[in-house]
């Protein structure tokens, strides 16, 4: 306050805080709107994991007679794994197609609370498409474990 009174005496100074603080203050609620935004993705994120865990794990389960028919006939658990995954594979793809064109629509709605990060941004487009299809993958690796881990004889005992 010194220094700018003694260039300028008539300039009114009441308060001088940092350029950090001034930017906070001016920014919060686009701050908190992000925030929210994030925590809303990943629990977005979570449900969507969680969702395509549960319909892989029911298709696996309903699929187990035919599982313990292909290891009863010497299918190795390899051959198994890359079967179930070559249809899973193609939906993962799919959904996060799909899930792209809308969040890129919706992108555009919300541009303006993007900071710094356009609402076709690639390396954001990439990097999404990437945890999602590795999220549906990643989900699929348990339902399958479960499945060839399963008694072949007790299976096919049970299941008429």
């Amino acid at each position: 306050q010194e220094i700018v009174r003694s260039l300028d005496p008539q300039q009114p100074v009441e308060r001088i805080v940092a350029a950090d603080e001034a930017l906070r203050t001016v920014f919060a609620r686009e701050f908190f709107v992000q925030r929210v935004l994030v925590a809303f993705a990943a629990f977005a994120l979570l449900l969507a994991a969680t969702g395509t865990f549960g319909v892989l794990s029911h298709a696996a389960r309903s699929r187990s007679r035919e599982l313990a028919i292909r290891v009863a006939v010497g299918a190795s658990p390899i051959h198994i794994r890359h079967a179930l995954l070559a249809r899973t594979a193609p939906l993962a793809v799919l959904g996060v197609a799909a899930g792209m064109v809308g969040g890129v629509a919706l992108g555009r709605v919300l541009g303006a609370l993007l900071h710094g990060v356009s609402p076709v941004d690639p390396a954001t487009l990439l990097l999404t498409a990437l945890v999602l299809v590795t999220t549906g993958l990643g989900s699929s690796w348990w339902p399958i474990r479960q499945a060839l881990r399963t008694d072949v004889a007790a299976t096919l005992r049970n299941e008429r």
